[in-house]
C-alpha cells in the first residue's frame, strides 16, 4: 500500500526498500500503455527517448496521474532486474506510511525479510506528512535518509513540473512539419567539429600530472621542460604509431568497436551511457576527448595514426594480448602461480583456438611494461611478489598434486573485471543480505564483496571477515541477522574458488575425491571468538547438514576464572572458561587475546 501525493523519486526509495535492493539512482519506471518512461534527471545529460516512449523526470512527476490511468507498470530498480507492479485498488483514505499487506514465500536464491521486519523499516523510514509539494531529487532525498532524517512530505495538490519532460519520437513526428527548419538548423550546429587538440588538452592539466604521464611513457630529458614543451613532447610520443599500438594492446573488442564508432562520427557525437563507459580507457589514453556536456570527439591527429596501425594482423595481436593479460590476472586470483601450459589452456578457451608456446610468449611480452607484474620463469607464470625469496615453491608444495581448474572466457572476464563472481547465486544471496542489513552505497558494496571474496579464497576464517565489519563500523541489527549471515557464509565458502585447491571450490573438491577418501574427512569450521562459537553451536545441526563439521576446541585456550557467588567476603569459587583468539584479553588491556596474553602463552 503506497500513499498518494508523492513523486516517483520518493516512490523509488520506497520500492527499493521493499524489494531489498541497494539504493541507486539508476532506476526506471516504464508505463507501456501511456508510452512514458520515468527516471532521474541528470544535469547536462542528453535525455534521448525511444520512438514510442516519452520521458518524465521522477522528481518533477507525482505518481497520481499515471497510476490512475494505467493498471500496471514496470519498475527497474537499477540492478538489472525488473518487476511488474499492478495497481489493484485505489483507496479513498490516507495512509500514514507505506506498508506490505501480503507477501510470497522466499525462493532458494531470493530470501525475503519477514513482512513484519519490512513494515517496521517502512514505518521508520517513510512516515508521510502532507504539505507543500516536495520536488527534491532522489539523491537529495537519499542523503536525508542516510543522515537519519526520516520521513517524506506528500501533497494533496499534486501538480507536475513539466519543464524537463521529453516527448516521444511518435509525438514529435506529429509536430515536425511546423519545426523542420529549426531542427535542420540545430543539426547543422551539432555537426560543427569542436576541433579537439591533444596538446591543448594536456595544457589543461597540472605540471605534476604531465611529469607523471612522461614518466609512465618512459620519456627522457623532460624534467627541465616548461609546460608547453612537455605537453608537445608527450603529444608527439603518444602519436607515434608503435606507441599507440602498444598502448591500445589491453583494449577489449567492445572498446575498439566503440572507438571506431566514435571515429565514424566525423564531427563528434553524444554517446549513450554504455558507449561512454567503453570509451573511458581511450579517454585516459588521450585518444578521445570528453566535453563537460558529454559530447565526445576523436582528435583528427589520433584518427590518422589509428588508420595506419589498424590492420587485421594488429587486431589479432591486440585481442590475444588482451585475453593473455586477463588470464594472468585470473591465474593470480585462483592459482597464484601456474605452469605456462595451464595458462595456455585457459587462453585457448578465451580465444577459441590452439595457442602455442611461441604465440603465448609474444602476447605475454606485448603487455605494456607499466602494468606487467608477472614473471615468466622456470616454465611458470609467477606474480613478482611471490617470485621473491622463492615463495612460489612453498605455495606449490601446499597445493600438492591437485589438477588445475580451467575457467572459460565468461568466468575469466567476470572475475577480472569485478574482483569476485558477481553472477554466482551464493554471492548474489550474500550481497542481498548485506544490502538489506548494512545500507551502504553501490560502489562501496562492490568493493566490500571483492574484499570478502579475496579473504575467503585465501582461506581466512569467518571471524577474520567479521573484523572487516568491525573496522568499518558496520553492524548487523540483530543476533538473527548474524546467524543468517553465518549460515550464508558456509554456502559461500563451499562455492569459492581457492588457490589452495588450484581453482576448485571446496564443494567441487569433495565431489572429485574418491568416496572412500572423503568419507569422514569433512571440512571443519573453527571459531575465532566466543560469540562466533555460541552461534556455531546453536546452528550445529544446520551446519552439519551442509557437509561441515564444527571444532570448538582446537582454537580455544582454557583459563581459570574466579567468582564470588555470595558476594564479597563469601566463598571463592574457581572455574574454567574457554577463550578464543579474538575475545577481549582477560587481563583488561583492551587488546584481543591473540595480540596480548594469548600470544605470550604460545610456545
Amino acid at each position: 500500500m503506497i500513499p498518494a501525493g508523492i513523486t516517483f523519486a520518493q516512490l523509488a526509495l520506497i520500492l527499493q526498500k521493499i524489494i531489498e535492493t541497494q539504493w541507486t539512482p539508476n532506476y526506471e519506471y516504464e508505463f507501456y500503455h501511456s508510452g512514458v518512461r520515468v527516471h532521474e534527471w541528470m544535469e547536462e545529460e542528453s535525455h534521448l527517448t525511444a520512438y514510442y516512449y516519452g520521458y518524465m523526470c521522477a522528481s518533477d512527476t507525482f505518481i497520481d496521474t499515471l497510476v490512475e490511468q494505467d493498471t500496471w507498470f514496470t519498475f527497474r530498480p537499477g540492478d538489472r532486474s525488473q518487476y511488474r507492479v499492478e495497481i489493484e485498488k485505489r483507496l479513498p483514505d490516507k495512509c500514514s506510511w507505506p506498508s506490505v499487506i501480503k507477501q510470497k514465500d522466499s525462493t532458494e536464491f531470493r530470501e525475503w525479510s519477514t513482512m513484519n521486519d519490512v513494515n517496521e523499516k517502512l514505518k521508520k523510514y517513510f512516515p508521510i506528512t502532507y504539505g507543500a509539494a516536495d520536488y527534491r531529487s532522489y539523491e537529495d532525498l537519499r542523503r536525508e535518509l542516510i543522515r537519519w532524517k526520516y520521513g517524506f512530505t506528500g501533497t494533496e495538490n499534486p501538480i507536475d513540473r513539466t519543464g524537463r519532460q521529453k516527448k516521444s519520437s511518435e509525438s514529435i513526428l506529429q509536430e515536425i512539419a511546423d519545426s523542420i527548419m529549426q531542427l535542420h538548423k540545430k543539426k547543422k550546429e551539432e555537426e560543427k567539429s569542436r576541433q579537439p587538440d591533444i596538446k591543448e588538452f594536456l595544457l589543461g592539466t597540472t605540471k605534476k600530472e604531465l611529469l607523471e604521464i612522461a614518466d609512465d611513457l618512459g620519456l627522457s630529458c623532460y624534467k627541465s621542460l616548461n609546460k608547453s614543451e612537455l605537453s608537445e613532447k608527450i603529444r608527439d610520443e603518444i602519436l607515434k604509431p608503435d606507441v599507440m599500438a602498444r598502448r591500445m594492446m589491453l583494449l577489449s573488442d567492445s572498446e575498439i568497436q566503440a572507438f571506431e564508432q566514435a571515429l565514424s562520427k566525423e564531427n563528434g557525437f553524444f554517446p549513450g551511457f554504455s558507449e561512454m563507459e567503453k570509451l573511458e580507457k581511450l579517454y585516459d589514453l588521450m585518444y578521445v576527448m570528453f566535453y563537460c556536456d558529454d559530447y565526445v570527439e576523436v582528435p583528427r591527429e589520433a584518427a590518422r595514426v589509428y588508420e595506419l596501425i589498424n590492420t587485421p594482423e594488429y587486431q589479432e595481436k591486440r585481442r590475444g594480448t588482451y585475453w593473455t593479460y586477463h588470464c594472468l590476472l585470473m591465474t593470480e586470483m585462483i592459482y597464484i602461480c601456474a605452469p605456462v601450459n595451464v595458462v595456455c589452456k585457459m587462453l585457448e578457451k578465451c580465444l577459441k583456438h590452439k595457442v602455442g608456446r611461441n604465440e603465448f610468449e609474444e602476447f605475454f611480452f606485448n603487455i605494456p611494461r607499466e602494468v606487467q607484474r608477472y614473471v615468466l620463469k622456470h616454465n611458470r607464470i609467477i606474480p613478482e611478489e611471490v617470485f621473491r625469496d622463492d615463495l612460489y615453491l612453498d605455495i606449490e608444495k601446499a597445493q600438492g598434486k591437485k589438477e588445475f581448474y580451467i575457467p572459460g572466457a565468461e568466468e575469466v572476464w567476470e572475475y577480472t573485471e569485478n574482483g569476485y563472481p558477481v553472477s554466482d547465486p551464493y554471492y548474489c544471496r550474500l550481497k542481498q543480505v548485506l544490502i538489506r542489513e548494512l545500507e551502504i552505497d553501490s560502489d562501496d558494496m562492490e568493493s566490500l564483496m571483492a574484499v570478502i571474496w579475496n579473504k575467503i579464497s585465501m582461506g581466512e576464517s569467518l571471524s577474520d571477515i567479521m573484523e572487516i565489519f568491525d573496522e568499518e563500523e558496520m553492524t548487523f541489527r540483530t543476533e538473527e541477522s548474524v546467524k543468517e549471515f553465518v549460515s550464508i557464509m558456509a554456502d559461500v565458502n563451499n562455492h569459492t574458488r581457492m588457490p589452495i585447491n588450484r581453482g576448485w571450490t571446496p564443494d567441487e573438491m569433495i565431489k572429485r575425491m574418491p568416496r572412500r577418501l572423503h568419507e569422514g574427512q569433512r571440512t571443519k569450521i573453527v571459531p575465532m571468538s566466543s560469540s562466533a562459537a555460541e552461534i556455531l553451536e546453536s546452528e550445529a545441526e544446520r551446519v552439519k547438514e551442509m557437509g561441515l563439521d564444527i571444532d570448538l576446541e582446537s582454537n580455544a585456550d582454557e583459563i581459570t576464572t574466579v567468582s564470588m557467588p555470595e558476594g564479597p567476603g563469601g566463598k571463592t569459587v574457581l572455574g574454567k572458561k574457554k577463550i578464543y583468539p579474538n575475545d577481549p584479553c582477560p587481563c583488561g588491556s583492551g587488546k584481543k587475546y591473540k595480540k596480548c596474553c594469548g600470544r605470550k602463552s604460545k610456545p
